[in-house]
């Protein structure tokens, strides 16, 4: 849990560079799916995208938080 947190703060600290909270949010949705917490897995791969919609590892993250809350067609 103390890895979810320092990925919080820095996925929205002020002053963080756009890319360093991509990367946060990337690492902070693998850390929700981990624990089980599949739509906060969900909300941080999207959050991970909002600079770039088509990145690869936030797409893929994505679809690991839907697979794993069974969210799947």
């Amino acid at each position: 849990l103390e890895a979810v947190r320092i990925l919080t703060k820095a996925s929205k600290g002020s002053g963080v560079p756009p890319a360093t909270a991509q990367q946060a949010n990337l690492h902070l949705s693998e850390a929700h799916r981990k624990l089980g917490h599949h739509d906060r897995a969900l909300e941080a791969a999207n959050a991970s995208l909002a600079g770039n919609p088509a990145w690869l590892p936030g797409l893929l993250a994505r679809a690991d938080a839907l697979a794993a809350g069974g969210k799947v067609e």
